[in-house]
């Protein structure tokens, strides 16, 4: 095989700004991953806390022998 899919997920937690700074951050990275999914929920009454779960991949390339 020439290369090797690698997964991620990511947990996390803040508000609106932290956690759309974080996935602008993540979309302008030079590392290319695909977003495979995304899900944002509410953790409080007024929607001040939000709980983020992020799905990456991207390909290792894997070295010739």
């Amino acid at each position: 095989d020439e290369y090797t899919t690698l997964e991620c997920r990511v947990n996390a937690t803040g508000d609106i700004q932290s956690l759309s700074k974080f996935i602008y951050d993540a979309e302008k990275d030079p590392l290319a991953v695909k977003v495979d999914s995304i899900e944002i929920s509410s953790r409080d009454n007024n929607g001040q806390q939000l709980s983020l779960v992020l799905q990456v991949s991207g390909l290792v390339l894997n070295q010739a022998q």
